[in-house]
């Protein structure tokens, strides 16, 4: 059965790490079909896995209600760690190649399968989002990583 995919408009934008950062916009709906949140916990040994304290309900009501309220600003991006799997297909350069248009495409993960990305920061406007299944369109940030140690830093800085 063939993967759904996600495809956005992007810029890349190559910094001076192994992270490829890019910006996009995307749905609340679409938003959690590829993202979750990585709650901070321990396994089974004792090590700390995940990295977002619990939401603040009242804060995300807040957000929810200025959301449903019509003449809605969303200019704060949702920061996401997005996988490897995630493909940024560059159409133009400014000849230097370190800022890029083009496209992103992600697959939708499989029913039980992980999802390509967790949030690192904006997990209250994104449930805001979520318990509204808005349409509205919403700036996302992402870098480009499978390391685990790289999105906690990323979401401790």
């Amino acid at each position: 059965m063939p993967t759904e995919t996600i495809r956005r408009p992007a810029i890349s934008i190559v910094q001076s790490g192994p992270c490829p950062l890019l910006s996009f916009a995307l749905t609340g709906e679409e938003l959690f079909s590829i993202a979750q949140v990585s709650r901070v916990s321990r396994d089974d040994l004792g090590q700390l896995v995940g990295y977002q304290r619990p939401e603040v309900r009242r804060h995300v009501d807040d957000i929810a209600s200025y959301l449903s309220s019509g003449n809605v600003l969303f200019p704060n991006p949702i920061i996401l760690a997005l996988s490897s799997s995630a493909r940024f297909i560059p159409s133009s350069s400014n000849g230097e190649n370190q800022v890029l248009a083009g496209m992103l495409e992600i697959d939708l993960p499989a029913e039980n399968q992980p999802k390509p990305a967790w949030i690192v920061d904006g997990q209250q406007r994104a449930l805001a989002l979520d318990r509204l299944k808005s349409d509205l369109l919403v700036p996302v940030n992402a870098f480009l990583t499978d390391d685990e140690n790289i999105q906690r830093d990323q979401f401790l800085r």
